[in-house]
């Protein structure tokens, strides 16, 4: 084994598995399994180590030939390791490394169907005409394509497989190739064979070369819809379908559509066609992520998929679209060229964020996409790598039990934006271009960090190594304070930001190289695109007029300006562009909470946005008060009432004037329109509130109203103190009745916002209520965590309870991790910290020790702020007359 990594050993690599699955028992969730492995033998050997987990091996056979002489070598025994999901063959003769030796590993084996959303697992869900159904799908990445066939699961031991299901003959069975054969099997009379009653046998082609976690299958079911690429591929149009259960594949309509453009798109970009016959889309009824990109059979949770125009609200569309493009691009970026192991995981992901956001903005340019998401994304990879416990983007792992933690916003997001930072500054048809060169040279083989900056330096002429490293490799990024000189020069000094700001000396030592970009209007020519490679740098004459550093957030940094710039800025709003106010507003509000600038500034600079009606901006300005209202919990109800009446008094204008229009028919329009009465509501605002209440009826009645107003009627009418069980109750029943695919979501992260202490009790076990699935928790518990009214409830519910939540939710590690992770970092209150990191000293951490210490720090950091800028927001409070 490596010292670094716990691998396995190079003794021998698999070449191609043929996996035969049959006796599929649904009622007692077992199947039996064949795996036949041809291996290289690599060194000299008497023992095999490969993975597997809760399998029960029947019958081990090993056929070893070399120089045309064939013999069946004798197992003496096997050897299992649980912990490592290991399993060592011991032999009873040694393996030569002969270049003429071939090596065939057969195992009979029995495995179980999982219930939690990994490994080959069962979907219980009910049909259009509400009978009870089951789908059988596979989640394998990262490290649970074990758990259904013993396998060499690592990334680099990439291989060919060939699959064979034995299923119901009314079942319909998808892989990552088209099927090669179909065969009903005899129906008993001939051979008296009960069990083949109603069977077949279906097998696939022999796939492409590449790693476990990518090979997948399908069974259910299930209905598709189909069209077929503009491009030609090999000489013909490439088929692409989107799969449902049956009697809903029309919602698969608008997914189809967009990832038809997108393999497309893909195709030109990478200058590599898609190499597969064929792209299956699949919705899996039960799904603990939002999709896995398995080559040629891509699955969904179905809100991640479908979309239906009549009952699904309009912002899905932006998730179908992006989720799509992202997984598409793994079929090129992770499938084609893989990591060579999970510490580099950023490769896969971090790219297909960012150019999943890039072909989406192709696809529908109007939504702005690029703009907004890529910012978004930034902004929430900013807070994430924020704390001491992040992680950098290339993150050491050393076993599959760490790979599950690091599947988070540093990867996907900070990787994003890093990819971002570079292809900007590059130039982005440059930076593909480079992309491109990397997939060409490593296809159906694995690639590292080094090998992707190499090609794109290749390409660009530049050495985007040395620029990279330290935003690859090193945790954390900088902020770069701004000071005003006395003769007009500016002095840029560039630090370590902590969202606690009190990074050390040590802490402070990294020089990163930082994409300046100080913008001083809207030209062109109004850009000087200096670079800070040194603790400081001193730009002259440049006070003497408006600038503004990080020109459209370019870079992944904070930016503090002293008072002169600051007020230079303000003075100038309207030269900034839409990003660069929405950035500005950001970077003020974190920067406040690290005590590096003071609220009451972040308070000032709000008043210049009263007006605002760009998308991106209010979205921001929603965001960033609606965290504030939900950190400030514990303060005196004087400040809490001023914030809340400032807050309102910001977005009055812009909410109200969209309160009575017709539903628009932009995109961003009528998303807009949703957020700004979304925060009518969380700020009080009697006449959006007393709107959505009295829809409520006619909602829950199921008469014609627009479906993305849905969460707006429902928060509307359950936030308010006065909410009544009946209304709870109801809530509940649409959710349960309600044919469109997204009325859990929406539903239960209404009911989050409860405010009656009797219903926050009855929105609190929903957690533990076998109603909703695990995979949906997410969406009461955090709200729950979010509102100021519920949070210390959600804990001590949390506490009393951890047990039970732990129990069902830790079936899952992915969803347990998340749950800790999206719910104890909203608290502001330093007894509450000492209380939480006591009550996890005597727990089983396992799986989830990562997010925990993230989100220790998180409450640190908060109740630093708030202990420390409480008096300074009531005076500023006081001093512009809010309280």
């Amino acid at each position: 084994m490596s010292s670094e990594r716990d691998i396995l050993p190079g003794y021998v690599k698999p070449i191609h598995y043929d996996l035969k699955l049959s006796k599929i028992d649904v009622k007692n969730n077992t199947f039996e399994g064949e795996v036949a492995i041809q291996l290289e033998i690599k060194e000299d050997t008497n023992k095999i180590i490969l993975h597997a987990s809760n399998l029960e091996f029947k019958k081990t056979i090993v056929n070893y030939s070399v120089a045309k002489t064939e013999s069946n070598i004798k197992v003496e025994s096997i050897e299992f390791d649980g912990k490592k999901e290991l399993v060592t063959i011991h032999l009873n003769e040694t393996l030569r490394a002969d270049p003429s030796a071939k090596l065939l590993l057969t195992i009979i084996y029995t495995g179980e169907i999982k219930t939690n959303m990994e490994g080959f697992y069962r979907s219980d869900y009910k049909d259009i005409n509400g009978e009870d159904q089951i789908a059988l799908s596979t989640q394998f990445e990262a490290t649970t394509a074990r758990v259904t066939f013993p396998s060499f699961d690592e990334p680099n031991l990439k291989a060919t497989f060939q699959l064979s299901l034995t299923i119901a003959e009314d079942f319909t069975a998808l892989s990552n190739t088209p099927i090669l054969s179909s065969k009903v099997l005899d129906d008993g009379k001939k051979k008296g064979s009960i069990e083949a009653h109603g069977l077949k046998t279906v097998i696939f082609e022999k796939t492409v070369i590449q790693s476990t976690y990518l090979f997948a299958w399908a069974i259910g079911k299930l209905d598709y819809i189909e069209t077929f690429t503009d491009r030609l591929y090999n000489g013909k149009r490439l088929p692409v379908r989107v799969y449902t259960q049956e009697g809903i594949s029309e919602q698969g309509k608008f997914g189809l559509e967009v990832a038809k453009k997108a393999i497309d798109i893909l195709s030109e970009i990478f200058e590599i066609d898609y190499v597969l016959s064929k792209i299956d889309l699949i919705s899996i009824p039960s799904y603990s992520h939002n999709a896995m990109e398995n080559w040629g059979l891509i699955t969904f949770r179905p809100t991640a998929l479908l979309y239906d125009p009549k009952t699904s609200s309009e912002e899905y569309k932006l998730k179908v679209c992006y989720v799509i493009c992202h997984e598409l691009a793994h079929q090129w970026f992770g499938n084609l060229v893989t990591m060579d192991w999970w510490d580099e995981l950023w490769l896969n992901e971090g790219f297909a964020t960012w150019v999943g956001y890039y072909v989406a903005d192709l696809i529908y340019p109007e939504w702005k996409v690029f703009e907004t998401q890529i910012f978004q994304g930034q902004q929430t990879a900013l807070i994430a790598d924020s704390v001491r416990s992040s992680h950098p983007v290339e993150v050491p792992i050393k076993s599959s039990s760490d790979i599950d933690q690091v599947f988070d916003h540093i990867s996907y997001l900070k990787g994003g934006s890093v990819i971002h930072q570079f292809a900007k500054t590059l130039g982005v048809k440059t930076f593909l271009k480079g992309v491109s060169h990397y997939l060409n040279k490593n296809k159906f083989a694995n690639g590292t960090t080094n090998d992707l900056l190499s090609s794109i330096s290749e390409v660009s002429g530049q050495s985007v190594l040395s620029i990279a490293e330290d935003w690859i490799r090193k945790i954390g990024f900088p902020y770069v304070e701004v000071q005003s000189l006395e003769n007009g020069d500016v002095k840029f000094i560039q630090k370590r930001f902590l969202s606690a700001g009190d990074a050390t000396n040590e802490e402070n030592t990294t020089v990163w190289s930082i994409p300046l970009n100080i913008s001083t209007g809207f030209k062109p020519e109004d850009l000087n695109t200096q670079t800070l490679n040194e603790k400081e740098l001193i730009v002259p004459k440049l006070s003497e007029s408006f600038f503004k550093v990080n020109k459209d957030n370019v870079g992944f940094f904070r930016v503090v300006y002293d008072d002169k710039s600051g007020e230079l800025i303000q003075q100038n709003i309207s030269k900034l562009s839409n990003v660069d106010k929405a950035g500005l507003i950001n970077d003020s509000f974190i920067t406040s909470i690290a005590g590096l600038s003071k609220t009451s500034r972040f308070l000032s600079l709000l008043q210049h946005f009263k007006g605002e009606s760009e998308y991106i901006v209010l979205s921001s300005l929603i965001q960033n008060l609606k965290n504030f209202s939900s950190l400030w919990y514990g303060v005196s109800e004087r400040v809490q009432t001023g914030l809340k009446q400032y807050f309102k008094d910001i977005i009055s204008s812009a909410a109200l004037s969209v309160l009575d229009i017709e539903k628009p028919k932009d995109f961003l329009a009528i998303t807009l329109r949703n957020e700004l009465l979304s925060a009518g509501v969380s700020f009080g605002i009697d006449d959006i509130t007393n709107k959505g209440k009295s829809l409520f009826d006619k909602l829950i009645k199921a008469e014609n109203i627009d479906p993305s107003l849905r969460f707006f009627i429902l928060s509307s009418t359950i936030s308010s103190s006065d909410a009544t069980e009946d209304q709870f109750n109801s809530i509940l029943e649409y959710i349960k009745a309600s044919t469109s695919l997204d009325a859990r979501e929406i539903g239960l992260t209404a009911l989050s916002s409860v405010s009656n202490p009797t219903l926050i009790l009855r929105a609190l076990e929903l957690i533990l209520s076998e109603d909703i699935p695990i995979m949906d928790v997410q969406f009461i518990a955090n709200g729950l965590s979010k509102n100021s009214k519920a949070k210390i409830a959600f804990w001590e519910y949390l506490a009393a309870n951890y047990d039970a939540i732990y129990t069902r939710l830790n079936v899952n590690r992915v969803v347990f991790d998340r749950f800790i992770k999206f719910t104890l970092g909203r608290y502001s209150d330093s007894t509450l910290y000492t209380t939480i990191e006591q009550f996890f000293k005597d727990k089983d951490i396992y799986g989830f020790e990562r997010s925990l210490y993230q989100v220790l720090d998180q409450i640190k950091t908060n109740s630093a702020w708030v202990e420390r800028d409480d008096n300074d927001v009531e005076e500023w409070l006081q001093e512009h007359n809010y309280i």
